[in-house]
């Protein structure tokens, strides 16, 4: 992720669009939850890991087309994510960018591999749904059995919890990364580009990318 002063101006207008998409996105994976716990009420607990994957899985297939409908406009999204609100103490909030789409960037995109990247896309939405279902799993657990009844206890569990989301971030982001590295080399798929940190791939090298002889 790189930082918002380092970036060029992009389009403010996309940019809105497109947080005002996925705001849209996260009423609906809200909706999701509740409709579910309504459904199943004397399930909930049972439910919890189930229904965060689900989210995770509506949260990331809209998320995906939010962005195509920003390529709509005329807009793709840059390679890098960029923190904005950054402060010292406080990494802020993390958004994409839009950059207006020439035309040698449309020639390289439409080499893609579209099959292979919508299965790159599917192995991506299970990968993190099964982690995040895994997570609910643990959490339920936790909830479940764990004796949280003395001060200690709080705070050892507490203490516990930060220590795991820290993992759990780590993890997230280094199988997503070995997800990105393998995909490619189990189906000898080349990164044509970047859009928001997650490749594109082709089965071979446009043009456009060749080097000069």
């Amino acid at each position: 992720m790189e930082n918002r002063r380092l970036q060029p101006k992009y389009s403010l207008t996309i940019k809105c669009l497109y947080i005002a998409l996925q705001i849209a996105n996260l009423i609906l994976v809200f909706l999701t939850l509740v409709t579910l716990f309504i459904s199943f009420p004397s399930l909930r607990v049972r439910l919890f890991p189930f229904a965060i994957a689900l989210m995770t899985v509506v949260y990331l297939f809209l998320r995906n087309i939010n962005y195509k409908i920003c390529r709509l406009f005329g807009y793709h999204a840059s390679p890098k994510l960029v923190d904005y609100g950054q402060t010292v103490s406080y990494d802020g909030i993390t958004l994409p960018t839009f950059e207006k789409i020439t035309e040698n960037y449309k020639a390289i995109y439409q080499t893609r591999h579209v099959g292979f990247q919508s299965l790159f896309y599917f192995f991506f939405m299970a990968l993190n749904a099964g982690l995040i279902a895994f997570y609910g799993f643990l959490a339920e657990l936790i909830f479940l059995y764990a004796k949280i009844n003395t001060q200690t206890a709080v705070y050892i569990y507490g203490l516990g919890g930060a220590v795991a989301i820290f993992l759990i971030i780590f993890i997230q982001i280094r199988l997503n990364k070995e997800l990105q590295k393998y995909f490619a080399k189990w189906f000898h798929l080349k990164v044509i580009l970047m859009e928001h940190e997650q490749p594109i791939y082709s089965k071979k090298v446009p043009p456009q990318l060749k080097p000069d002889r």
